[in-house]
C-alpha cells in the first residue's frame, strides 16, 4: 500500500510542499488524510516518482 504521509524518504525537508507539510504535521487534519489516502489506495508507485510530486509540488 502506497502511504502519502509516511516517511518523507529522500526528499530534503525545504523541499517538502508547505500545504502538504501543513497537512502531514497538523494534527486537526486527520480527516483529510485520509480522504488523500483513500485516492491512492490500491495504486502502485514504482519509482516513488507521485510521491515525490505529490510531497513537493501538491499536485494532487
Amino acid at each position: 500500500m502506497m502511504d502519502l504521509f509516511d516517511t518523507d524518504n529522500n526528499i530534503l525537508v525545504n523541499q517538502l510542499h508547505t500545504k502538504y507539510k501543513l497537512i502531514k504535521d497538523d494534527s486537526m487534519k486527520s480527516g483529510e488524510r485520509i480522504i488523500f489516502q483513500h485516492w491512492v489506495d490500491g495504486m502502485v508507485d514504482g519509482d516513488n516518482k507521485m510521491l515525490y510530486e505529490f510531497k513537493t509540488t501538491f499536485h494532487s
